[in-house]
């Protein structure tokens, strides 16, 4: 088994699935306006979390950059978007 043939977090397979038009990533329904933006197939398993207000959403963690997840987060709300970066040099 090779580090990219995973199943999902445990835990999470109670969650609803998010179809994106971005196969790098899984988006799940956290709940109450959440997202988590999981990147399964790098060796990290980098989530990110996308919560989503009434005026504005938050964007915790960029992600590793291998695809677009500005991307993704349109596709979820167009809402105007604050980020909080977790990682950095």
């Amino acid at each position: 088994m090779s580090w990219c043939d995973h199943p999902n977090k445990k835990g999470w397979e109670n969650l609803t699935e998010i179809q994106t038009r971005y196969p790098w990533f899984k988006v799940y329904d956290v709940g109450d306006s959440v997202y988590a933006i999981f990147e399964p197939d790098n060796w990290q398993s980098v989530i990110s979390y996308l919560i989503v207000g009434s005026n504005k959403a938050l964007l915790f963690d960029t992600g590793m950059g291998l695809d677009s997840i500005q991307a993704v987060v349109r596709q979820l709300t167009p809402l105007p978007l604050s980020v909080i970066i977790r990682h950095g040099d």
